[in-house]
């Protein structure tokens, strides 16, 4: 049996909250896609953001909500989506954080 407990700590000095995205991956499984997409938290607090990948090809728009997580202060998280959408090829994608953009990337899906 694991058991765990939470603590509350309290230091002095300023609150840092800052999300970084590092990279974004796609890997196949026949018609379906995995988009993976890398976030590190360079602040001190445990974070627990909402991540979507907008993606765009040829004037068409769709969108992929990724998994929800907490990302430990200082470490990295994978946040994956599948994508079963419509659009193929070359794709550009458009990672948010919390609804504010924070990088893009240029896909092959």
């Amino acid at each position: 049996m694991r058991l765990g407990v939470r603590v509350a700590v309290r230091a002095p000095g300023r609150v840092v909250r800052r999300v970084a995205v590092r990279g974004l991956r796609v890997r196949r499984s026949g018609r379906a896609r995995s988009l993976e997409v890398t976030v590190e938290n360079l602040g001190d607090l445990i974070e627990t953001k909402v991540v979507d990948v907008v993606l765009s090809a040829r004037g068409r728009v769709d969108r992929a909500h990724a998994e929800t997580r907490e990302v430990l202060p200082r470490t990295r998280a994978i946040l994956t989506t599948r994508y079963v959408g419509q659009l193929r090829g070359r794709v550009t994608a458009r990672v948010e954080v919390d609804g504010i953009a924070r990088r893009s990337f240029t896909l092959w899906l």
